[in-house]
């Protein structure tokens, strides 16, 4: 119903985050769409399984569904939107969910969800699960990492628009 004529995973996880942003009860939505949301967002995904596609990197990428990532990325959006932060940006790059913006006054509200300070990048960032990254203490720029794995960004105004980086 909410993902049936949507063709990459891009797409689908696009219009999670627009539902989601329109339908969580912590925006005013209820939680009975929520789950169904939800429950129709992996059945998409798992679908898509094996989609290949060029990315911003120029290199042929095949998407992989991993419903534990997936489900990990999701309930972390939840949190976030339950903190209702103002003045903040959210960017989602790969897996990896980044934070930026005027974020002092939730500092402590964002390490007690699991988002670690990066000094070097001036963001906060969260990953699912602890898996070891392929590179150690990449010092890589916030734009390189974005090239390279595509960038989502999710501004917390008072809609929680969701808007394609190139």
């Amino acid at each position: 119903m909410y993902f049936e004529n949507l063709t990459s995973p891009e797409l689908v996880k696009t219009e999670f985050r627009r539902l989601a942003m329109k339908h969580h009860p912590d925006v005013g939505g209820d939680n009975d769409t929520m789950r169904i949301i939800i429950e129709e967002y992996h059945a998409a995904l798992k679908k898509l399984d094996g989609y290949e596609s060029v990315g911003t990197d120029g290199r042929e990428h095949t998407y992989t569904y991993r419903e534990a990532y997936e489900q990990a990325i999701i309930e972390k959006i939840e949190e976030l939107l339950g903190l209702h932060l103002d003045g903040v940006e959210i960017w989602i790059v790969g897996t990896w969910i980044w934070v930026d913006g005027n974020t002092r006054p939730y500092k402590e509200a964002l390490k007690k969800t699991g988002f670690t300070w990066i000094p070097f990048r001036r963001k906060w960032s969260w990953k699912p699960y602890h898996s070891k990254s392929r590179q150690k203490h990449t010092t890589a720029g916030f734009d390189s990492l974005c090239a390279k794995y595509g960038v989502r960004k999710i501004e917390t105004d008072k809609e929680w628009t969701v808007s394609k980086v190139a």
